[in-house]
């Protein structure tokens, strides 16, 4: 009896064993161990799709409880995407808004970047350790299917959707007097140096930091107008680099300058557009449109090193050249829209872009306020 009894206890120990390693089994594979480190994300378990980055952002950024994932599919197939959803602990912590009828396919190599925010359940400070599931479903050819894998790492906290550094603009100070701009008399509108198109000078000791966002740079120069008739509001297209301009003297006054300054945008952030703005506020038929650029005379947008943008008072009027902006009183009420920078091929996401402005006057002198960056 005291055998058999042994031999009952042994079995019930293996049973109770059993049942706990299962369950243990059963818990790991539900809610995986949370995995944590400063300085590193691991996407794992993904068998269908690429998880090229991903963000989660903590209760106290800038930018609070919010996700983003950067994905790509990695088999030869095209799939319409139908869900993005995220758990933790068996909580759905959100879902990812999709675009209708968005398609991801390995021929055109489609890379989406995609999020949502994140639900009270998921919510932790800056630093605090995930271990979320990712659930990426989509349709196949009539057939609902899903890849599902974990995301390890840490609530970031995002200061800003961009990193950027200060303004410097080029100083043309005589020991006397102080110029953002010199005169280049007898040149090509949209020129600089005598080059036409401009090249945005190397940076060098004599740009000087622009301290504030709220600064108006004025200058006084040249001290005359070109011949005005010809220079406004005719569009770039018989205005830009022309040289017969010179010799017909229409540009005898004509100023330069410039303003510089570097943007960081991680590539979480590459299906957004990063424009530059000003303060002007556009009166499109009762229709108050904000962030337009005040303008005075025109200003040349170049993305590491390449001309994305040209707009002023040479431009055409309500093509590139706008009036009656609210706040723009300094520049005569003149403005432009705000200018898409990260829309160009220069535009390079996780890596430091430099944006060059060229200035540019051919009446009486004129001012501009410095840009701000803003996402769309």
């Amino acid at each position: 009896m005291k055998s058999q009894a042994a031999v009952e206890n042994i079995v019930l120990y293996a049973l109770v064993f059993a049942a706990i390693l299962i369950a243990m089994i059963i818990i790991y594979n539900g809610y995986p161990v949370k995995w944590c480190s400063s300085n590193q994300k691991l996407a794992s378990g993904f068998t269908q799709f690429k998880i090229l980055d991903f963000i989660l952002t903590g209760s106290n950024a800038a930018n609070p409880n919010q996700f983003y994932i950067v994905l790509q599919p990695k088999t030869n197939f095209a799939a319409n995407l139908t869900s993005i959803q995220i758990y933790e602990n068996g909580n759905q912590c959100g879902s990812a808004s999709i675009p209708p009828n968005t398609t991801l396919s390995t021929t055109n190599m489609t890379v989406l970047t995609l999020g949502g925010n994140l639900t009270s359940q998921c919510q932790q400070p800056n630093g605090g350790c995930y271990t979320t599931s990712l659930q990426i479903s989509y349709n196949l050819n009539g057939v609902q299917l899903s890849d599902n894998g974990v995301l390890n790492g840490i609530y970031e906290g995002m200061q800003a959707s961009f990193v950027q550094l200060p303004w410097y603009s080029t100083n043309y100070s005589n020991g006397n007097s102080w110029s953002y701009l010199t005169e280049e008399n007898n040149e090509p509108i949209g020129s600089f140096q005598g080059q036409c198109p401009a090249t945005p000078p190397a940076f060098s000791n004599n740009f000087s930091i622009v301290n504030s966002s709220s600064t108006y740079l004025i200058w006084t120069i040249p001290p005359g107008c070109s011949n005005t008739n010809v220079l406004t509001g005719n569009g770039f297209n018989s205005t830009y680099c022309n040289q017969t301009l010179v010799q017909n003297n229409d540009v005898p006054y004509l100023a330069h300058g410039w303003i510089f300054s570097q943007v960081y945008v991680s590539s979480i952030f590459a299906n957004h557009t990063l424009y530059l703005g000003g303060e002007g506020t556009y009166n499109n038929s009762g229709n108050l449109e904000p962030n337009y650029i005040c303008v005075n005379d025109n200003f040349y947008f170049y993305v590491n090193n390449q001309l994305a943008y040209l707009g002023g008072t040479s431009g055409a009027l309500n093509q590139s050249l706008y009036r009656t902006c609210i706040g723009c009183s300094l520049s005569d009420g003149w403005c432009i829209p705000p200018v898409a920078i990260s829309n160009t091929t220069a535009f390079k996401f996780n890596q430091q872009n430099q944006i060059a402005v060229l200035l540019e006057d051919y009446c009486n002198g004129g001012g501009v306020k410095i840009f701000n960056m803003f996402f769309a």
